[in-house]
């Protein structure tokens, strides 16, 4: 099990992924896997996009899941990764402050997968931080 940073968005939510899955190797980065040929499993979460809605005094994040599942392609394989993406998904949908927006099958590299996308709004901390400057 690792320690994320927990101040940010993608390591709270890295840190809950792996605190559900002891056996996955999960980054609050994005990273490519180097294991997938011992069968392993590899997430990697991190922040795509911030946002601060007109009038609204929260911030929207935006953060990408990557599950890196299978090294080939093959039946087995597939069943595997949709086992693999209703674990990852049932863990999100327990994160009430976390909602799951779009999840798509890719190949990173020479890896397959899912690509999910997910949206968290956390307080304005930018705004907390120029008002103790002030």
């Amino acid at each position: 099990m690792a320690d994320f940073n927990t101040d940010t968005p993608r390591g709270v939510i890295a840190q809950r992924i792996d605190d559900a899955h002891p056996s996955w190797r999960v980054d609050a980065t994005p990273d490519a896997p180097d294991h997938l040929g011992r069968g392993g499993v590899f997430v990697a979460v991190y922040r795509t996009t911030i946002g601060k809605p007109a009038g609204a005094a929260a911030l929207a994040h935006s953060v990408t899941v990557d599950l890196y599942g299978a090294a080939t392609l093959s039946a087995s394989a597939e069943d595997r990764l949709d086992d693999l993406l209703d674990d990852l998904l049932t863990t999100i949908a327990a994160m009430g402050d976390v909602v799951w927006t779009n999840a798509q099958r890719t190949t990173f590299d020479s890896f397959h997968g899912w690509r999910i996308t997910l949206d968290m709004h956390s307080a304005d901390v930018y705004a907390s931080a120029a008002r103790k400057r002030a």
